[in-house]
């Protein structure tokens, strides 16, 4: 398991973003990718796979619900900058290049920190899940963690641990 990471800000103000986002995309991992402006969202869902959800835009409200999973400097400057440069939060559940067969069929997820890991099987990731909860303490603060199958062409959410 990988240990406890905060949320990732990428500043997309500069040149090369894209890479910057790529990169931040190919960890598994939830992050915020800080844009120039709002037409900046159209080659970045283009890079990721969006569609058909694209990312939230933060504001206010949603900044102060991640707190706890930013770093302090990284909550002060979205704070400060998000009226005039658009941020939002990239899940990884909702990319197309975290679709199968680019990943295994079940996933391990955290609404929060994103793709934990991916299983080929349910049981596999019921085992990782255990393991998640009991080896990341910080797992009981942040219970967001499930399993998520891909089926239909979507992830799902597994309610249950029995075929």
């Amino acid at each position: 398991m990988h240990a406890y990471s905060t949320l990732r800000i990428v500043d997309c103000r500069e040149a090369h973003w894209l890479d910057r986002v790529t990169e931040a995309a190919n960890s598994k991992r939830n992050f915020i990718p800080v844009l120039q402006s709002e037409t900046d969202l159209d080659p970045l869902c283009k890079r990721l796979g969006c569609s058909p959800r694209i990312p939230e835009r933060l504001y206010r409200w949603g900044i102060h619900a991640l707190a706890e999973v930013l770093e302090p400097q990284g909550y002060s400057m979205l704070l400060g900058l998000y009226e005039k440069y658009p941020a939002y939060l990239v899940e990884q559940l909702n990319l197309t290049l975290n679709h199968p067969p680019a990943c295994q069929p079940y996933l391990l997820y955290c609404e929060v920190r994103g793709i934990i890991s991916d299983h080929p099987s349910l049981e596999d990731a019921g085992c990782s899940l255990l393991d998640y909860l009991d080896s990341f303490k910080r797992a009981r603060i942040f219970p967001l963690a499930g399993i998520y199958h891909y089926q239909a062409g979507h992830w799902e959410r597994v309610r249950k641990l029995t075929s």
